[in-house]
């Protein structure tokens, strides 16, 4: 679609891509200072034009305490990141945790069943295995994470993703 938002995403897209994380299969983290700053408006976005170029992009819901992807792309959250990353034992499980999303190309993994321990899940070895897995499965990889105040989990994400886009 030619709207001025899709056209302003496949903007960031591109200076995304000029800041050269594209010229790896790094995934990007989208983040924000607090809540409600759009990060799952520009995330979701980001994904779907990065779909438009490549034909294997995924979109990660890695908020743990407040998931909203799912909603967004109209999926289930009866399953996703937090089974894989509470009793995952070989990241080929994550292949049926994915889901298909209206957009040719693009797969959400969903948060899955909220967790009473969010910050002890992204602090495993599961998370750097995820990552790993995504990465030599898909051209493009965006990790959806909660804001940085007031909780720690953008920091543990943050010791796998390299690359960030921070929303303001």
């Amino acid at each position: 679609t030619q709207s001025l938002s899709s056209e302003a995403f496949r903007n960031l897209r591109t200076m995304v891509d000029f800041a050269h994380v594209a010229a790896t299969t790094s995934p990007i983290l989208v983040t924000s200072t607090v809540q409600e700053e759009g990060k799952s408006h520009v995330s979701s976005n980001l994904a779907v034009a990065y779909a438009q170029m490549h034909p294997r992009v995924l979109l990660i819901d890695g908020d743990l305490r407040r998931p909203s992807l799912h909603r967004k792309c109209q999926a289930s959250s009866e399953k996703g990141l937090s089974n894989f990353l509470a009793a995952g034992e070989d990241a080929e499980e994550l292949r049926g945790l994915l889901q298909d999303t209206s957009v040719p190309g693009l797969k959400l993994l969903p948060c899955g069943p909220r967790p009473p321990n969010p910050s002890e899940l992204l602090n495993t070895p599961r998370v750097a295995a995820l990552l790993s897995w995504a990465t030599e499965n898909f051209d493009r990889v965006i990790v959806d994470s909660p804001p940085i105040f007031p909780v720690s989990d953008t920091i543990l994400w943050g010791r796998h993703v390299k690359h960030a886009v921070f929303v303001v």
